[in-house]
């Protein structure tokens, strides 16, 4: 028989309430219970964990392996006795055979229900409910209070703890897929304090997680902080190296040597027609002093139109509206997204009123390309692989023009 579980993220005022994420913690009625015995904790952890009747040789081999079965056996029973006498004797319903938890009693316990706010993001996000799934993966990691189990360890009980481990890689992983996922989507959609927040926690859980480093690093320069983006990598490569003996990627060495030659004051996009060089070669451009607020779902989607026109699905995007209600500032958002990944940022305005010249806005953003001191154009090597070299020559001749 299984235990009935407690949907509520509150505790419940009577019952048991086990906490396994981070120091373990049995309440009984909302009041800590003092334990003398571990092994009669890890009885109770693995019962509520693992519903339905088991084998009372299975439960003696589990705790009591290192003793001759009928030691074991009697073990068990004292452990039994004493969660009855410590808790309530109608906690437990056994046989001669079986031991379970009374389904009758409520029982709360963190990472059943960590798991099951999991599994309803998931039914969230395939229903087409992005904003039902993002409140259940931040249900779930209000109750991820830290590693399964952390510092209980119960002697000579190898199967224990080998089911402890597996329990814990399981949790811990689940806990990252979702850091991961709600870091992704506050990114997507321009807020990066918030996709900062979940990606330092990712980085608390795995301290040596090199992609991790690189996320923050360019989190932090797009939110204008390069000094904390240097110092992230510098964190990166002391960790790498204290527990690893290894060095940094050249992936990530090569987002460091670009943080290093950002030239303070000279990353802003200028005015309409400004002549300033645009520097390309930087993870972002110059970021605007007011947090990025009210157009986040139109964010996440010219962010999600950006990414399918990577894969060959290109698109047009026309962004329209009243006058002053943040077009421009929506739009250069998704460019310092877009420049933070690598794309190269072609910038061309047209005026209602402006010059007659066919095409003027992209002749000007060919233009500030071939006058960039930056520019791929700049770099032998590189021009034979830039999209100029597959152009006919008449139409070089024309782009020479420029």
């Amino acid at each position: 028989m299984n235990p009935r579980p407690e949907t509520s993220a509150a505790p419940p005022p009577a019952g048991l309430t086990v906490h396994t994420l981070g120091r373990l913690e049995i309440r009984w009625a909302g009041k800590a219970v003092p334990w003398k015995l571990r092994k009669t904790q890890a009885l109770l952890v693995y019962l509520a964990l693992e519903p339905g009747p088991h084998d009372r040789s299975r439960l003696a081999g589990l705790l009591w392996g290192d003793r001759p079965e009928e030691r074991a056996r009697r073990n068990l029973r004292h452990a039994l006795s004493q969660l009855r006498r410590s808790l309530d004797p109608a906690l437990l319903v056994s046989d001669r055979r079986t031991v379970a938890l009374n389904e009758q009693v409520a029982c709360r316990v963190d990472a059943r229900l960590f798991e099951d706010a999991l599994a309803e993001a998931g039914r969230r996000r395939r229903a087409g409910d992005p904003a039902g799934a993002i409140r259940a993966l931040q249900t779930a990691l209000d109750l991820y209070r830290g590693e399964f189990l952390a510092g209980f360890d119960p002697p000579r009980c190898p199967e224990f703890e080998e089911w402890a481990a597996r329990r814990r890689a399981r949790l811990h992983q689940q806990a990252l897929d979702a850091l991961a996922y709600l870091a992704s989507y506050h990114e997507q959609r321009g807020e990066y304090e918030q996709a900062l927040r979940y990606i330092r926690r990712q980085l608390a859980l795995e301290p040596w997680w090199e992609e991790g480093h690189r996320t923050a690093m360019r989190l932090l320069a797009l939110l204008g902080q390069r000094s904390a983006a240097l110092a992230q990598y510098e964190t990166c490569r002391r960790l790498l190296q204290e527990e690893l003996g290894l060095e940094p990627l050249e992936e990530t060495q090569e987002l460091y040597g670009k943080l290093v030659n950002w030239e303070v004051g000279r990353l802003g996009i200028g005015p309409p027609g400004a002549d300033s060089p645009q520097f390309t070669n930087l993870p972002i451009s110059q970021p605007t002093n007011l947090p990025f607020t009210g157009r986040e779902d139109e964010h996440a989607a010219l962010v999600a139109w950006w990414q399918a026109a990577r894969r060959g699905q290109g698109k047009l995007a026309l962004v329209e509206g009243e006058a002053g209600v943040g077009k421009t500032r929506l739009v250069e958002e998704v460019l310092r997204y877009a420049e933070s990944q690598g794309a190269a940022i072609l910038r061309g305005r047209c005026y209602e009123f402006g010059s007659e010249v066919p095409y003027q806005p992209i002749a000007g953003a060919l233009r500030a390309i071939f006058h960039s001191p930056s520019s791929i154009l700049h770099s032998p090597s590189s021009i034979l692989h830039s999209p100029f070299s597959i152009l006919d020559p008449v139409w070089l001749a024309e782009l020479s023009r420029l």
